[in-house]
C-alpha cells in the first residue's frame, strides 16, 4: 500500500470544520427544546414534594390536636417570661416541631438560644435541617419582597434568611376574623401582646372551630414568616398602597408584598415573576388535612373571604 492511499483514507475518517459545526448546532438545538421540558418537569417535582410536605404538616396538626384536647396551635404567640420581664415568641412550627423533628423539641419554650428579639432566628437555623425547610423552590430561591412605585419591587434577603418559606393562616371561623371577638378574644389564631386576656389579641382555638374545613386554607407557600392577607375585596391590590403609590385599578403587580400580601403566587407558576392571579402557581394546605395548589385569587379566598375557590 503506498503511503499516497494511506494519506486518502485517514483524510477521508475525520471531520471538516463544517461538518462539527453542523453536529455543534444540531446539539444546541436538541437542548433548546428539550430544556423547556426540563424545566417544566422538574418544576412539576418540585410542586409534589412541597405538597407531600404540607400533608405532613397537616397529620402534626391532628397528633397536636390529640394531645391537647382539641387544640391546635396559633399562628404567632408573643407572651410574658412568669419570672421575669423577657418576651417569649413561638409561632406555629415551635408547637408541632417534636411530631416531625424526631421527637425533639424546637423552641419549645419560646425563648430562642440567646437573645429572645433572635428567637426566630436562632430558631430557624436548627430547623434547617429538619423537615420544616421542605419545598425544593423555595430552598433554590430564598427571596422575599417589598413592592415599591408602580411596577416596581425591591428583594429583601433579611426576612428571607430566616424563613422557612412556608406561613400558618391566624384566620379561624371569622371571614376576616379582625372584627369578632369571642369570650374576650378576638377570632384568629395569632397573639403579638404580652396581656393574657387583652381585647385586641387572639387565641388557641379548636380545630372544630376552623370554619368549613375543605375551604379553608390553613399552611401556603408564603414570603414572610407571618402571613398577610389583605385587604378584604379582590383583587386584593385594588387599594395596595406601597412605596408611596396607590395601584388601585393597575395591573397586578409581578411580586407578592411582604406587607400586604405575602402569599407567594411565582413559587410554583410557569413564570419566576408575573405569574396571572387565575394561574395555579402555588401551594395550600387545608384545614381538613388535603392540599393543593391554587391560583393567587382562589387562596385569596381560601384565606381572607368567604371561600369561592371555584370562582
Amino acid at each position: 500500500m503506498s503511503s499516497k492511499s494511506r494519506f486518502v483514507r485517514s483524510d477521508r475518517a475525520g471531520f471538516t470544520l463544517v461538518e462539527l459545526l453542523v453536529v455543534i448546532g444540531i446539539i444546541a438545538l436538541l437542548v433548546s427544546m428539550l430544556l423547556p421540558a426540563l424545566q417544566a418537569a422538574r418544576r412539576q417535582a418540585n410542586t409534589v414534594k412541597c405538597l407531600a410536605q404540607m400533608r405532613n404538616f397537616g397529620q402534626a396538626f391532628q397528633i397536636y390536636a390529640v394531645d391537647n384536647n382539641g387544640y391546635w396551635p396559633m399562628a404567632f404567640q408573643n407572651y410574658p417570661e412568669t419570672t421575669a420581664p423577657v418576651a417569649r415568641t413561638k409561632r406555629w412550627h415551635d408547637f408541632i416541631g417534636k411530631y416531625l423533628n424526631n421527637g425533639r423539641q424546637v423552641n419549645f419554650d419560646g425563648t430562642g438560644v440567646a437573645n429572645a428579639n433572635q428567637d426566630v432566628v436562632d430558631t430557624l437555623k436548627t430547623q434547617r435541617s429538619s423537615i420544616f425547610w421542605g419545598c425544593p423552590s423555595w430552598q433554590d430561591n430564598q427571596t422575599s419582597y417589598i413592592v415599591t412605585n408602580y411596577p416596581t419591587f425591591t428583594r429583601n434577603t433579611t426576612i428571607s434568611s430566616v424563613h422557612m418559606g412556608y406561613s400558618m393562616s391566624p384566620y379561624t371561623f371569622s371571614p376576616l376574623s379582625t372584627a369578632a371577638v369571642v369570650n374576650g378574644y378576638k377570632a384568629w389564631a395569632r397573639r403579638d401582646t404580652s396581656s393574657y386576656k387583652p381585647s385586641d389579641g387572639g387565641w388557641f382555638w379548636k380545630a372544630s372551630q376552623w370554619m368549613k374545613q375543605s375551604e379553608r386554607g390553613l399552611i401556603a407557600d408564603n414570603t414572610h414568616r407571618d402571613m398577610a392577607v389583605t385587604p378584604l375585596n379582590f383583587p386584593w391590590w385594588s387599594n395596595l398602597t406601597s412605596g408611596g403609590t396607590t395601584w388601585a385599578g393597575k395591573e397586578m403587580p409581578p411580586v407578592p408584598d411582604i406587607f400586604t400580601f405575602t402569599l407567594d403566587f411565582n413559587r410554583h407558576g410557569k413564570k419566576y415573576f408575573g405569574n396571572k392571579y387565575t394561574e395555579p402557581s402555588l401551594n395550600v394546605l387545608f384545614c381538613d388535612g388535603h392540599a393543593a395548589t391554587l391560583s393567587c385569587k382562589q387562596a385569596h379566598y381560601a384565606f381572607i373571604k368567604s371561600p369561592k375557590l371555584n370562582d
